[in-house]
């Protein structure tokens, strides 16, 4: 008879990690950026689980293949790599902040002492360090391709979620829904 815990077995505890942990680097978007957030309290979850939340901090598998992030890059800015950066990583990085903008070429951050690393790839794209033409120190955040429907995805889970376990809450999250529906004629 196996161990139990509370009322989990911890046979089953043991097993049924590596199998949420893939289907968290397979569904990425909400439920990555919740490993990471659950990451941050070693109480939370069984150890084995709470080993791979924590290794979603910094060593999520990148989504693009050799090459790829360049070419975006490129595509993105309608030029090659070499008329805007003197030197451009191919390996990503991490950084703590950054500012979403349109299409899939995020947006040019300053890298600050320390606040870059390599350290891989995270919920919603990676960033990869260069220099600008010029010598400033940059930082490039490229979006994975197909994120922002995975995204309205997530978005649209929550909301199911909220209707069934916290209602007075969807009628709030609608709303900027809706204002983005109408803008952009995509339905929420």
């Amino acid at each position: 008879m196996p161990a139990v815990t509370g009322s989990h077995s911890v046979d089953g505890v043991v097993r049924y990690a590596p199998v949420a942990e893939q289907l968290v680097l397979e569904m990425k978007g909400m439920y990555l950026k919740n490993a990471q957030l659950v990451s941050t309290r070693d109480e939370f979850l069984p150890k084995q689980y709470m080993e791979f939340c924590k290794r979603m901090q910094d060593q999520v598998p990148s989504e693009f293949g050799p090459g790829e992030a360049r070419a975006v890059v490129e595509r993105e800015l309608g030029r090659p790599i070499h008329e805007v950066f003197e030197f451009f990583e191919d390996e990503p990085y991490v950084v703590v902040a950054h500012t979403v903008g349109p299409g899939q070429l995020v947006v040019v951050t300053p890298c600050t002492v320390g606040g870059c690393g390599r350290l891989g790839a995270a919920s919603i794209g990676q960033v990869h360090r260069a220099r600008l033409i010029g010598g400033r120190e940059v930082v490039v955040k490229i979006q994975y391709p197909g994120i922002e429907a995975k995204f309205r995805s997530d978005i649209a889970t929550i909301i199911s979620f909220c209707q069934l376990a916290q209602p007075q809450h969807v009628k709030p999250m609608r709303t900027p829904c809706a204002a983005v529906a109408a803008v952009d004629a995509v339905s929420c």
